[in-house]
């Protein structure tokens, strides 16, 4: 999971310029592209870590093969379950979160591969899956960041 790892590494080198907008990119700061991408990872992992009693379900859909085939997630095509939009946080509470988020993925190869999660639109993700998901949903958040700092 080493390419997550890198990107997660990439929004720590963001911290700095958690201020920032840009609303010709996006109605978010930085920080709070940061803080939602690290709230996803480690809310979802946590959510991994749980034994699901529930039956895993496949779902197949044209969005879901299409996202995860090219890695890339379409801007404004979807919405933040309440969940993971960041309310309240500052450079000490990302950093903060950096950290956990690190820890969270030296342990995603420990999570059975059984175990899943729920998707809002994708259904249920086995480990595997989520693994991707999660580096494709860091990638884009990272892409909305670097195109705020450089048209900035």
């Amino acid at each position: 999971m080493n390419k997550l790892l890198t990107l997660v590494n990439e929004l720590e080198s963001f911290i700095p310029s958690c201020d920032i907008e840009n609303s010709a990119i996006s109605n978010s700061t930085i920080g709070w592209q940061i803080e939602h991408s690290l709230l996803t990872l480690n809310g979802i992992i946590n959510n991994l870590k749980l034994p699901n009693p529930k039956i895993f379900k496949k779902k197949y859909g044209l969005g879901k093969f299409l996202i995860f085939t090219f890695e890339h997630i379409p801007r404004g095509k979807a919405k933040a379950p309440e969940v993971v939009k960041p309310k309240h946080f500052d450079k000490n509470t990302l950093a903060n979160h950096i950290q956990i988020a690190k820890e969270n993925i030296k342990t995603l190869d420990t999570i059975p591969s059984v175990h899943f999660f729920e998707h809002p639109y994708f259904g249920h993700l086995r480990v595997e899956d989520t693994k991707r998901f999660l580096y494709i949903h860091t990638l884009h958040h990272i892409k909305i960041i670097r195109d705020m700092i450089q048209s900035n």
